[in-house]
Order: structure tokens, then C-alpha cells, then sequence
């Protein structure tokens, strides 16, 4: 469980990203919205011994979060591996999502997220985020920011 401490960082950090976007400063804003996924996704990895140094260690932190089995030998969620070589038509579309449970259909929402926080940590590199992320995207983080603290 995070601490308050963790949640008001957190959530100071989306504030900072809110006046930051006003502001004109969308670069700087995109960094906080990522500052605050991490320090949320860092601290809950802490807690559990599992650090988060790399993408990959998020995603097997959220798989584990969701109570998604993980394919180690893979390196990615086990149904991934079930469903790997199937071929992906409208005849086998029942099939294939069959292969998935309810823990996996809640990790690929989390894994959702984690791409969204990625694109803002990306952005800058990049000259800043497009309108249609600050428009439409930013406004999800704190929903995605306040998903893990619940799971934390």
C-alpha cells in the first residue's frame, strides 16, 4: 500500500502537468504527467522487491498486479505465449480470446496505461507532445494514476 506521502507526490506531480499544459509549457508537462506514473509504478515495485528499472520490470510488475500469469522463459505475459502462431482472422477471433483470462483482460488495461505514460515520458524527446495528446490523453493520466494506487 502507498503511503499518503507517495499519493500527494503523485498527485501534486498531475497538478504541476495541469498548469503546466495551461501554461503553454506542454514539454514540461508531459514530463511531470511521467513523473507521476513513475513515482506511483516505483514506489508500489519497491514495496513489493521489485524494482522498476526498465520497461519490462513495469510490465511484470502490473502483471503481477492484475494476477496475470508471466511467462519467464518468455519474458511476457503467459497468455501472449498460448496465443503466439495463431493466426488472427474473424473465424478464430472466439478461439483466440478464449486464451485469455479476466487477470490477463486486466493486465492489457494496465499495460494500456503504461503506453499512454510512455508516449509523455517520449514526447519531449520528440518536441513535445501533439495537440491531440494533451487534448485527449492528459486528461486520462490521473484515472491511470489513481488505478495503480488503488492496486498499490
Amino acid at each position: 500500500m502507498l503511503t499518503n506521502e507517495q499519493t500527494k507526490t503523485a498527485h501534486a506531480l498531475l497538478a504541476q502537468a495541469d498548469a503546466d499544459f495551461a501554461s503553454g509549457d506542454w514539454p514540461q508537462g508531459s514530463v511531470r504527467l511521467w513523473e507521476a506514473y513513475a513515482a506511483v509504478i516505483t514506489a508500489i515495485g519497491a514495496a513489493r522487491g521489485m524494482p522498476c528499472r526498465k520497461d519490462a520490470d513495469i510490465r511484470r510488475l502490473l502483471a503481477e498486479l492484475a494476477n496475470a500469469e508471466w511467462d519467464d522463459d518468455a519474458d511476457t505475459l503467459a497468455a501472449m505465449v498460448r496465443t503466439r502462431g495463431m493466426r488472427t482472422n474473424l473465424v478464430n477471433i472466439p478461439q483466440y480470446l478464449a486464451q485469455f483470462s479476466d487477470a490477463d483482460d486486466k493486465y492489457f488495461s494496465l499495460d494500456s496505461g503504461l503506453g499512454l505514460a510512455q508516449r509523455f515520458r517520449d514526447a519531449p524527446a520528440r518536441g513535445g507532445p501533439e495537440d491531440y495528446e494533451v487534448e485527449c490523453l492528459a486528461p486520462e493520466m490521473p484515472r491511470i494514476v489513481d488505478q495503480l494506487i488503488a492496486l498499490g
